[in-house]
């Protein structure tokens, strides 16, 4: 079942970079509405990704039940996904705002921010996997 998902994350992650890259030749008005659609749909892949691996590992459940209890727990626990999220995105957010920062974070993420980021996600799953 992880190969399953594994490709079918792949996949959705391969044609949101794909029409990031050629996003360029849309017409100037709807430019913005393209990037924000692809950006919504990279971070709903991300906060997917991030629920449905620990999922099948704590659960033995087929792959249509895994897809709809996940989605159920994403909305229904809305704000540590949303939580969850941001643990993911700030070290990208500090590499982008500055070359100082990007720098930075390139030195925190290879000395203690892979872990310390990971162990905050498994802590935040962990109290809603806990409940179920």
């Amino acid at each position: 079942m992880v190969t399953y998902f594994n490709l079918l994350f792949g996949v959705i992650n391969v044609l949101v970079l794909l029409n990031y890259l050629f996003a360029g030749a849309v017409s100037s008005p709807l430019r913005p509405f393209v990037y924000f659609s692809l950006g919504l749909a990279g971070l709903i892949s991300l906060v997917g990704m991030t629920f449905i691996y620990p999922y099948i590992a704590r659960f033995d459940d087929g792959i249509m039940t895994t897809t709809k209890n996940t989605s159920l727990l994403i909305l229904k626990h809305g704000k540590l996904s949303l939580l969850i999220l941001l643990v993911a995105i700030i070290p990208v957010l500090l590499a982008i705002l500055s070359p100082l920062l990007m720098v930075f974070s390139i030195y925190i993420s290879a000395f203690i921010g892979f872990g310390l980021l990971t162990y905050l996600k498994s802590l935040l799953l962990l109290s809603i996997y806990k409940q179920y």
